[in-house]
């Protein structure tokens, strides 16, 4: 009888307190309160695809998930020298944890290579990514925000792809197992290749290209040009 009075006046109460607790913290469609606010402050009616990954980096999820760690700062700090040449001025630039998030998602973006030390909190990030570019969509829509409701979708084609802003590349980078390095290489003549339908009777470019690949990895992008061209 004791035990189910603890448990009736205790724990269950507990339970539900702690609950609420955390649920309040959220809105229907899945992000935090505070998030939205953040969303809400920086959206303007005109807010370009470049500026959108700043604004998802200011998310407070992602305080909670990946903080900055003393133990990533050397890492960190070569990863941001690499991408802060395209970098667009956001607010809370100047906020560590906002500038770790920030940094990781231009160097996904740039497909350029994530150290050790930060591919989980990489993986976390864009495992957050959809409940949060629908949050942000939300907003827009709610604003009346026609061009950047537009922009945010334009993004989130570039997240999906890992694809820079305004790539002339970026049809041939679907191909896998490929980097920017073997991309480049069959635009070195005059002879420029901007599509994977180009590259199907090519034979001197598709070598080119695979040169460097395993016998895997070459069969890999045969197949996707093969299917892609078709």
């Amino acid at each position: 009888l004791v035990v189910y009075f603890v448990l009736l006046i205790v724990v269950i109460p507990l339970v539900v307190g702690l609950w609420w607790r955390k649920s309040s913290k959220y809105l229907e469609d899945g992000i935090m309160q505070n998030t939205a606010y953040r969303f809400w402050k920086q959206l303007q009616e005109n807010t370009a695809p470049k500026y959108i990954p700043g604004i998802l980096a200011s998310a407070m999820e992602f305080q909670e998930l990946v903080p900055r760690k003393n133990t990533q700062a050397a890492d960190l700090d070569r990863l941001f020298k690499q991408v802060q040449d395209h970098f667009v001025k956001n607010q809370g630039d100047t906020i560590p944890d906002i500038l770790k998030v920030k940094t990781l998602l231009y160097a996904y973006l740039l497909r350029v290579e994530i150290p050790a030390s930060l591919r989980e909190d990489l993986d976390i990030i864009l495992e957050q990514l959809p409940t949060l570019l629908q949050g942000l969509l939300n907003i827009s829509i709610d604003q009346r925000f026609v061009a950047s409701t537009c922009n945010i979708l334009e993004f989130s084609q570039y997240l999906t792809q890992a694809i820079w802003f305004n790539d002339s590349h970026a049809v041939l980078k679907q191909l896998p197992h490929l980097t920017d390095r073997q991309v480049r290489v069959l635009n070195k003549n005059k002879t420029a290749v901007n599509t994977i339908a180009q590259l199907k009777d090519d034979d001197e470019k598709k070598a080119d290209l695979v040169k460097d690949l395993s016998p895997e990895q070459a069969k890999d992008v045969q197949t996707v040009i093969v299917h892609v061209a078709d």
